[in-house]
């Protein structure tokens, strides 16, 4: 049996723990409600995304490293996922049809980013967009 002391620090460090995890929880319930979020930009329709493809390309414009699951949940918003992880390669696979050649780059084992050329592309292409919208 421990000892009364030995018990106290025990729980000291569990505090500290807990104290830990709670704070990690917050951080990943505030990146999943930046993930649910509607999209930000609005792409341009010659691109033919669907609404998966550009709330995929939004969340790679908006960080420089995406994981698959985190571009998995941004896909399915919140709602419980109907289909396995593999979905987001198809839907990367379709989306770098639609841009310019090595837009977006896969990290093996990992995730996805947009290449310096997607990013660009895409930047430019946001930029157009809000200038032909500007009175």
């Amino acid at each position: 049996m421990l000892a009364r002391e030995d018990l106290h620090q025990e729980i000291a460090k569990l505090r500290e723990q807990n104290e830990g995890l709670l704070a990690r929880v917050r951080f990943l319930e505030d990146r999943i409600e930046e993930l649910l979020r509607p999209p930000e930009n609005s792409f341009p329709r010659e691109w033919r995304l669907t609404r998966s493809q550009a709330r995929l390309l939004d969340c790679l414009y908006g960080h420089p490293f995406v994981s698959t699951g985190t571009l998995h949940l941004a896909l399915y918003r919140g709602s419980e996922p109907q289909s396995l992880e593999k979905i987001v390669s198809v839907q990367v696979c379709k989306m770098r049809q639609k841009l310019p050649r090595g837009s977006i780059e896969t990290v093996w084992g990992d995730g996805y980013r947009l290449s310096a050329v997607g990013r660009a592309f895409v930047a430019g292409a946001l930029r157009e967009q809000t200038a032909e919208q500007t009175p």
